[in-house]
């Protein structure tokens, strides 16, 4: 009996009810916006004769405004004139809200005083300002603007650093690289130079930042880091010494052939490295290796790797020879 009951109210509980239709947003224009979706109609209305209607639609986000990020710097100089010119600019966002790339946009090229700027998004950026003997730095918030303003980007006078290598007679060293990194890890060297003729060098660096000199190699320097402190106008360093020694490594194959176009990279432990290809001999010639202990490498692609520790200067004027396995 119970059950015949329940055959009875059971199927008006499952009929499927009226869906009533959702009523469209005031839209003027008569036009379907971005982001809007359509509604599905009243089932009853399918079995019908009649003509159907529009589709009711419901917006599922604001509508778009013309407002956007930008960024306008109107560069001057330390007295406020204006500085014209190409520069380069760097810039990259900074702050605890960011939720975008932390890497550096890359370098853009632009022609002063007025620059602009298109951001991802708003949000403080650091800015970077580099002209012919001039730089700026500072972190400027941009807002989103139909019309952003133009801001006022001072550049500064670049510090000079006049320096000299000379070898250990006191003779000029040509050719020795010389890099000058701010004091933020992970930054590229700031200057990039090589000695002349006279083995003298000339540096940049920002007026009011510590700055770190390297010579040689900024991953293996060849003397100690020098520091410096933050000062104004041009200062001159004394003489950097450098006791430069030089050695022949021959690469040869099992069968005792030359290996011409291998690879041959050195590492000091004092400071230093290289990495050179062996001419049609297997042979590589450096000269400039820092007295010490020196770990070197052969390589070729069709026989391995082969590697030999040697201690600086050497004790034979003959090549060093690295046999690669069979």
């Amino acid at each position: 009996m119970a059950i015949l009951v329940a055959a009875a109210w059971l199927p008006g509980l499952l009929a499927p009810a009226a869906l009533e239709p959702l009523q469209a947003p005031a839209n003027p224009g008569g036009t379907t916006r971005a982001h809007e979706i359509a509604v599905a109609p009243d089932p009853e209305a399918a079995r019908t004769t009649e003509p159907a209607a529009a589709l009711p639609r419901m917006t599922i986000a604001a509508p778009l405004t013309s407002s956007v990020a930008s960024l306008r710097l109107e560069l001057v100089d330390e007295r406020g004139n204006p500085v014209a010119g190409r520069v380069e600019v760097e810039w990259f966002p900074v702050g605890p809200r960011r939720s975008f790339s932390k890497l550096p946009i890359p370098l853009t090229e632009a022609e002063g005083p007025r620059i602009e700027l298109a951001p991802v998004r708003a949000g403080p950026y650091r800015i970077a300002v580099r002209g012919p003997g001039l730089v700026g730095e500072g972190t400027v918030t941009v807002t989103e603007s139909a019309d952003p303003p133009w801001i006022p980007f001072v550049l500064r006078s670049v510090d000079l650093v006049r320096g000299t290598i000379l070898d250990a007679n006191g003779a000029p060293l040509e050719g020795i690289e010389v890099l000058l990194k701010d004091d933020v890890p992970g930054r590229p060297p700031r200057s990039t130079v090589r000695t002349d003729a006279a083995g003298a060098f000339v540096v940049e660096t920002l007026p009011w930042a510590v700055s770190r000199l390297y010579v040689g190699d900024v991953s293996y320097p060849w003397i100690p880091v020098r520091v410096l402190e933050p000062s104004s106008g041009t200062r001159v360093l004394d003489p950097i010494r450098l006791e430069l020694y030089a050695a022949t490594f021959q690469v040869l194959r099992p069968d005792g052939s030359p290996a011409s176009g291998a690879r041959v990279d050195g590492i000091g432990v004092e400071g230093g490295r290289f990495g050179r290809d062996c001419d049609a001999d297997g042979r590589v010639h450096v000269a400039t290796l820092l007295r010490g202990r020196w770990r070197v490498n052969a390589a070729e692609a069709s026989h391995g790797r082969a590697s030999r520790a040697v201690e600086v200067p050497l004790a034979k004027d003959e090549p060093v020879v690295i046999r690669l396995p069979r």
